[in-house]
């Protein structure tokens, strides 16, 4: 009798440690799908800062190209 409660109390014991396992790997796999979000959302603001950032560059390239033709046909010589 004493090794049947003994034998019931382990497998209670052990289903509860499962249900635990359960509830901890379910939260960890939440906290990846959270994580991989967050670093796609990332990504997506960091290509679209690259982009304002290759727009930047070439409006500043331009910019610097007009000033130089101005500086060029006026036959002054200055340093821009």
């Amino acid at each position: 009798m004493i090794v049947c409660q003994e034998l019931e109390a382990e497998r209670e014991s052990r289903l509860r440690v499962e249900q635990e396992l359960k509830l901890i790997r379910d939260a960890l796999e939440k906290e990846k799908e959270r994580k991989k979000e967050i670093i796609l959302l990332l990504l997506a603001e960091r290509k679209k800062i690259i982009g304002k950032l290759v727009e930047e560059r070439k409006k500043t390239e331009d910019l610097v190209q007009v000033s130089l033709s101005i500086v060029y046909t006026s036959n002054t010589f200055f340093f821009v």
